[in-house]
């Protein structure tokens, strides 16, 4: 009976292990196929942001020439607006403000990721990742297989990522199952082990019965026969 429990526990082990091992190889593959389309989706991000960072520069420039006409540099003009006290001018201003500060944050997002080499290139991008952007980019986007070394850099990046999280995961989670297990195992000996000592300690304390001596007969034993 115990090599029976032996060999049941040796054969759950390696089913475990094989499916341990399984799943690890399918996270990588999914991860690596999510990696190896990185490269294609940030240049398609950055071709929609190269459209955004020029309209956004245009308006700029319209408001600069709207400023040149009342003879006052971009930075006056803005300023003029802000610091207005009727408060319709001072909503405008900040308009403004924020149309300034977008095109030059795009433009500058745009340059980082042209002079970006392919390891930093996917921080420049989620540094300066713009969601309306992103979307735009994605909805347009159709997946495809990169034969360039940086695509397979990023898919071999992502899967033995991915793979290492699963296997740590995995660890913590059977460690946790451990602690949890020899826990439980304890408390469970630790009442059995107080229950032993209960019958015990009631052997001991219960009182020896003794035989009962049998009650004399009340019957007389037969006389011999009369003559």
């Amino acid at each position: 009976m115990p090599d029976t429990a032996v060999r049941s526990r040796s054969l759950a082990a390696a089913a475990l292990a094989r499916a341990n091992r399984l799943a690890a190889a399918i996270v990588f593959l999914v991860a690596a196929a999510v990696g190896s389309q990185a490269g294609p989706f940030i240049d398609a991000y950055a071709q929609n942001l190269d459209g955004r960072a020029a309209e956004a520069r245009r308006q700029v420039e319209r408001i600069r020439d709207r400023a040149a006409a009342v003879d006052l540099t971009l930075d006056a003009y803005v300023r003029t607006f802000v610091t207005d006290e009727n408060p319709v001018f001072r909503r405008e201003g900040a308009a403004l403000a924020r149309q300034v500060a977008r095109a030059e944050a795009l433009t500058a997002t745009r340059t980082a990721l042209a002079e970006a080499g392919p390891i930093d290139r996917p921080v420049v991008f989620l540094r300066g990742l713009d969601p309306d952007i992103a979307r735009a980019a994605a909805r347009g986007y159709s997946p495809s297989v990169p034969l360039d070394p940086g695509g397979a850099g990023y898919a071999l990046a992502a899967g033995l990522a991915a793979w290492a999280a699963w296997h740590a995961t995995v660890a913590l989670g059977l460690l946790g199952g451990g602690v949890v297990a020899r826990t439980a195992g304890g408390l469970a000996g630790g009442g059995g082990e107080r229950a032993r000592r209960r019958r015990r300690v009631a052997r001991v304390a219960r009182p020896i019965s003794r035989p009962r001596r049998q009650a004399p007969s009340r019957h007389r034993p037969p006389g011999p026969p009369e003559t």
